[in-house]
């Protein structure tokens, strides 16, 4: 696929080639498993599979096409960051390969399973194609899904929490297999089509927490209940064959709250805690939005400001600010934490490129349109965002914390957490603890989003049009997150345990500081 012109007349012909040649021809390969695991890695094993009831609607291979030239176009025309990790070349490739696959008339489950890796091969960690609703519904609340949650832990998966047996025996168990598809081929299969900043790989596993997994092998896979799992031996046992029935959504998460009721989410957005008599301060920041009570009167943005008072107020020396799990949120937020850790004037922006106001796939958006008094088109011909509240130059706010700085990150901090994130590695203003961070050092493309509903089968595009690129001085891999300074490598055996290491490392490292610094005088700037 080359040039902007292009797209029906060539997927047709892709799919009249590929129809030509026969199935065959365009079947993937699965990938190469260890030797010792290769007879549970084959995807098309005698009925290893249960998929999706016959009798839905089926969309022929033109009506397809036009459905993926749509998302093609919508994705080169709208998405101002298509290229920044990904080649013009490589994603036209990706398009082109998805159409040689439509090559017979599909239902939208499996076009779907076409589509998504495509829309991944731009890796955006803000862009995805979604399932029709009436399908996404069914995940949601009709189809009986896996009732185990499932850990993955560089390439392999490990239950978490097992509802599936009264003694919770299946607790800590390696998944081996399931419904005779290896575990190696279905991560290869759910990371291929999994959206993600850049080359960062850390991101992929926490997009499997919580019910994802289980609801994956629906969309990927079109498995259905009942599972049978291969889980390997435990305390130099045999490797054991379970039959499981699966549960609706509702159901597990009320089964959830009443097994793990420890696994709950607070009800705030932040916490602050001081230990050591007030020598250490302890933030975290689970989201970049909501407020910290009911009646929504007291903002996230308050919060952090009174944070700042409380930790001046009582001389903290060491402050360990934990961003795990933050996805992000506002993003004038990021930026205002930030301005309690420095004293001199800053950019956190560097631009906010937006490729038009409306567009020619407009018809299929649920919206079409950005405001044009926010903008300001420049000789680039782009739009860019001059009236975001972080726009140009940042001043520091009026109490900020010259202390020891300890950040606690993971796979699961991203968007305007790694914009924050970004500059305190930046600025070398931190002790980064954890793993690397699940968003791109340079920064991301979200903002404003739009829904693009294919026409023919209904799937969705979540398409984000605003390009962000920080100001940023200290080289890094633009492709990557932020590097942690003390890497932490989670095991099984910890998370079963409840183990924080990560805390644990902070915590020394606190107290290490806070004990060179006695006697140095106050180290809170005002």
């Amino acid at each position: 696929m080359s040039g902007p012109v292009r797209r029906a007349a060539s997927l047709l012909a892709l799919c009249c080639i590929a129809a030509a040649a026969g199935p065959e021809a365009v079947a993937r390969a699965a990938p190469t498993a260890p030797a010792h695991r290769a007879a549970r890695t084959s995807p098309v094993a005698a009925g290893a599979v249960r998929t999706e009831p016959a009798g839905g609607v089926r969309f022929s291979p033109a009506d397809l096409l036009d459905d993926l030239r749509i998302a093609h176009d919508a994705l080169e025309e709208g998405h101002p960051g298509v290229h920044r990790f990904t080649s013009r070349a490589a994603f036209d490739s990706a398009f082109d390969g998805a159409a040689r696959k439509l090559d017979r008339p599909m239902d939208a489950w499996e076009f779907y399973r076409v589509l998504q890796p495509a829309v991944a091969v731009i890796h955006c960690g803000h862009t995805s194609a979604v399932l029709p609703e009436s399908l996404q519904t069914a995940v949601n609340a009709t189809i009986p899904l896996l009732p185990l949650q499932i850990r993955v832990i560089g390439r392999r998966a490990y239950v978490y929490r097992d509802l599936a047996t009264t003694d919770r025996r299946l607790a800590g168990r390696e998944l081996l297999s399931v419904n005779g598809i290896g575990t190696p081929y279905i991560l290869d299969t759910f990371f291929a089509g999994l959206p993600r900043d850049g080359g960062v790989a850390t991101s992929h596993a926490w997009r499997l927490t919580g019910w994802r997994f289980g609801g994956n092998l629906v969309r990927y896979y079109g498995m259905r209940s009942p599972f049978t799992l291969e889980l390997a031996r435990m305390n130099g046992g045999p490797d054991e064959n379970v039959m499981l029935e699966g549960r609706v959504l509702p159901a597990l998460d009320s089964l959830l709250a009443q097994r793990y009721p420890g696994d709950a989410a607070p009800k705030t957005p932040a916490d602050l805690e001081f230990l050591d008599g007030g020598a250490i301060a302890r933030l975290r920041i689970r989201e970049f939005g909501g407020a910290m009570d009911d009646s929504g009167m007291v903002p996230l943005g308050g919060f952090i400001d009174a944070a700042f008072d409380s930790i001046h107020d009582r001389g903290s020396k060491a402050l360990i600010l934990d961003l795990r799990g933050n996805s992000g949120g506002k993003d004038e937020l990021g930026k205002r934490l930030l301005s309690h850790l420095v004293d001199h004037p800053f950019d956190y922006y560097q631009d906010l490129v937006i490729n038009k106001l409306s567009f020619s796939f407009g018809r299929y958006a649920d919206h079409d349109s950005i405001p044009p008094d926010i903008v300001e088109r420049r000789a680039d011909g782009k739009y860019h965002f001059v009236t975001h509240p972080n726009w140009g130059r940042q001043q520091p706010a009026a109490t900020h914390f010259d202390g020891k700085l300890i950040v606690l990150e993971n796979g699961a901090s991203f968007s305007t957490t790694c914009e924050f994130l970004s500059h305190i590695y930046d600025l070398k203003r931190a002790t980064i603890v954890g793993e690397e961070s699940g968003g791109a050092y340079v920064g991301n493309t979200s903002g404003y989003t739009i829904t693009v509903t294919l026409p023919h089968s209904r799937t969705q595009l979540r398409l984000p049009l605003t390009r962000y690129d920080l100001a940023l001085t200290r080289p890094g891999d633009p492709a990557r997150g932020i590097p942690p300074d003390v890497s932490i490598k989670a095991t099984i055996a910890d998370l079963m345990a409840g183990a924080d290491r990560d805390w644990n490392v902070a915590l020394a490292l606190a107290r290490g500081a806070t004990r060179q610094s006695e006697g140095a005088g106050d180290d809170v700037g005002r």
